[in-house]
């Protein structure tokens, strides 16, 4: 019964909302972006007898900066006959330029006084750059086009509608983005190269390379009344033995309404990896 009267509840914003919907977006055609993410970790390791042998620590950071393009064609916010079109704008890649900066450091901690230098490894790297293709910014604003919708009906009608507590159910207008890359592009899914030096067993250093899975940043997050795309999270995580730890990371705050989890990685109190993510969308 209960489901029953939230799909005539659905049913009924639907209807009010394809009748009367003449929806207004303020979009730019160009809209400003800024993102920075940034991973720090230490690890010290240890032998059975719980005695210190290496200190794993460094820094990974991701500045993505640019412009997304308005793309009228993939925002809908109008019906046509019984084919009910939820509003949605959506942004495309102008152009968005794409800054790593990487460091990566192994000491030694117990036996480099033969060496007198405790460095084992370590690697470095800065790389610039260009994104035009492929990362998407959408807006679904089917919540706020609903409540639009609402407010225009006569005030018997309304009174009905708001008597079935119908919006409790429909889900708030949210944004998600998503952008991914690396340095290495013969590779896909992209990888990232940094170059560096390890110490051979004479006590000399050897150039090395090091490769490792690209980037990926995810972002889904209620959109408030105000219109305001932007934010900032931290928290602490796991590098499970893996240096640098995971760069695929996402944060949502939509995973009550069956969307994706909080933190990615997940979040843990005692972890030896932290995190950060800021990003604005629009001026």
């Amino acid at each position: 019964m209960k489901s029953e009267i939230h799909f005539l509840q659905f049913a009924f914003a639907l209807t009010i909302f394809t009748l009367s919907l003449n929806a207004q977006t303020d979009n730019l055609e160009r809209l400003p972006v800024t993102i920075t993410a940034d991973v720090k970790w230490e690890e010290i390791t240890k032998n059975s007898k719980g005695v210190h042998l290496m200190k794993i620590s460094g820094s990974y950071s991701i500045m993505i900066d640019g412009l997304l393009k308005f793309n009228n064609k993939n925002s809908p916010v109008t019906s046509k006959g019984n084919t009910m079109v939820m509003p949605v704008e959506t942004y495309d890649c102008d152009f968005l330029t794409v800054t790593m900066n990487y460091d990566e450091e192994w000491l030694d901690l117990q036996d480099y006084k033969s060496c007198t230098d405790p460095l084992v490894t370590r690697y470095q790297g800065k790389t610039v750059q260009t994104i035009k293709t492929g990362p998407t910014l959408t807006i679904n604003n089917f919540s706020s086009a609903i409540q639009s919708s609402i407010e225009n009906l006569p005030p018997k009608e309304k009174e009905i509608y708001e008597k079935t507590s119908g919006m409790q159910f429909i889900m708030p207008d949210y944004y998600q983005f998503s952008v991914g890359g690396g340095n290495v592009m013969e590779t896909s899914p992209r990888e990232i190269k940094v170059q560096g030096i390890r110490r051979k067993s004479d006590c000399s250093f050897e150039e090395v390379d090091k490769r490792f899975p690209g980037f990926n940043i995810g972002i889904q997050m209620e959109l408030p009344k105000s219109g305001d795309m932007s934010g900032k999270e931290q928290w602490d995580a796991d590098c499970d033995g893996v240096f640098p730890p995971t760069f695929g990371i996402k944060v949502s705050d939509m995973t009550v309404h069956g969307m994706e989890q909080p933190f990615n990685p997940p979040r843990k109190s005692n972890g030896n990896a932290s995190y950060s993510l800021e990003w604005k969308f629009g001026l």
